[in-house]
């Protein structure tokens, strides 16, 4: 029974101070997080989890530092010190095999998933790839998938050999940042720019292919056979290539370092496009390590017909959006109008009618047309402006190791005189020509 107020007659502090020892007490824990280490006895990969790219407490100053180098964190209090490394064990190639998707050197099956009845496929094998083309309904451009086999991970200076040299060299990979006012945006994966700069969507450390290790020059040099081998009539080799290393839970996405935690796993990926001005129409990359899944979509304007802003799209309507049939139709009677106000006025109108909003309920974004399962050694190319003006991609890792060597030709002259190098991008000195596993 609780004593009532009225039998309290007088108070004593001292029953605040009275307590009895429990014998499995310890002292409390501290708020400070201990340094991550991993040891021999480490699982392969342990160094590169999603625990290895969070941030660190700094045992000498105290503050909190996000991890920006893919070699290590560092403190970054003006005039600290301190440094920490983790050692790296060696993920071997062998680690990399599926054993529920076991390759040989056959040709190798596609686990690639056509999403959309208007796409195109073709297939064919060559130099030990089986090699899918897609072909995108409603656009000039396609989407080709290099499928590597044993015969092609294997061979000397290959993606083997590539996968153990990206991750002993020093190549320079850091995570970028994007500052927006008084914040800083922080990307999740590390990266490097070698050759022409390229504007990513944050910042990037640029690199002359002087001093970029083997494995940089040589997937140049390979992304440029398959170019020409899926568009005999390039003309412009690519004088780019982006480095790319995603940890565990990593993927392309920006984070605000002040105001939520960028130590998070990666939940939702980002879709993007790599329409920027100043690239030539193909893109090429090379994946080594994990693997992952790419998925390419209509872009939300086009799938809807409409901008964020309510604004409807002056586009020709692609196979697969919303009311594709009314909207096609319509755009096709318009292109006798040369007045912009009549045109914008009809398209306003026909958005009214068919109800066309920049956030409908349960379809804001179109489902994906096409997803491919991008394994060691694999090979994507992407062709034609269409494909960037029309659809995005993302990109999702799976696996604790990822590097995706990106290859563009970029035009000197979108480049202000600020953006551009001091060095001189020389012209592709390896050549490769496939005929070692042809």
């Amino acid at each position: 029974m609780e004593p009532s107020e009225d039998d309290i007659v007088s108070y004593d502090s001292r029953w605040l101070k009275q307590r009895t020892t429990w014998a499995h007490e310890g002292a409390p824990y501290p708020l400070r997080p201990e340094l991550m280490e991993v040891d021999a006895a480490s699982a392969p990969g342990a160094h590169v989890t999603q625990r290895a790219w969070r941030g660190i407490a700094c045992p000498k100053c105290g503050r909190c530092s996000s991890r920006r180098d893919f070699k290590g964190w560092t403190c970054e209090t003006a005039g600290c010190d301190f440094t920490h490394t983790l050692p790296h064990a060696l993920i071997a190639p062998n680690e990399l095999y599926d054993a529920f998707n076991p390759l040989s050197k056959g040709y190798a099956t596609s686990r690639d998933r056509v999403d959309s009845n208007g796409i195109v496929v073709q297939s064919q094998f060559s130099h030990n790839y089986r090699i899918n083309r897609y072909e995108l309904p409603g656009i000039c451009g396609f989407v080709t998938h290099f499928i590597a086999n044993r015969t092609v991970q294997q061979e000397a200076g290959g993606p083997d050999e590539m996968w153990v040299e990206m991750q002993t060299a020093d190549t320079g990979l850091r995570r970028g940042s994007k500052p927006k006012g008084d914040e800083e945006y922080l990307g999740r994966q590390f990266m490097v720019n070698y050759g022409m700069p390229y504007k990513f969507i944050t910042a990037a450390t640029f690199r002359s292919f002087d001093d970029a290790c083997n494995t940089i020059k040589a997937a140049r040099s390979r992304l440029n056979w398959a170019q020409r081998y899926v568009n005999p009539g390039a003309c412009k080799d690519f004088n780019e290539v982006l480095a790319i290393g995603y940890f565990e839970e990593q993927s392309i996405n920006v984070s605000n370092i002040s105001t939520r935690s960028n130590n998070s796993p990666a939940k939702t990926v980002q879709y993007h496009d790599d329409g920027e001005n100043g690239l030539g129409p193909t893109i090429a990359t090379l994946s080594l390590g994990y693997p992952a899944w790419m998925s390419i979509r209509l872009k939300h304007n086009h799938y809807l017909g409409v901008t964020t802003g309510e604004n409807p799209v002056d586009e020709p309507p692609m196979p697969g959006c919303i009311e594709y049939q009314e909207r096609r139709k319509a755009y096709d009677e318009m292109q006798t109008i040369e007045d912009k106000k009549e045109r914008r006025s009809k398209l306003e109108a026909l958005s009214a009618k068919l109800g066309l909003k920049s956030k409908p309920v349960g379809r804001q974004h179109a489902p994906d047309a096409l997803k491919l399962h991008l394994g060691h050694g694999d090979i994507v190319i992407m062709h034609g402006e269409d494909v960037q003006k029309f659809y995005e991609h993302a990109v999702s890792p799976v696996g604790k190791l990822r590097f995706a060597l990106t290859a563009r030709h970029i035009t000197p002259e979108h480049l202000t005189p600020e953006e551009r190098t001091a060095y001189v991008v020389k012209e592709d000195e390896n050549v490769y020509d496939g005929s070692a596993i042809a």
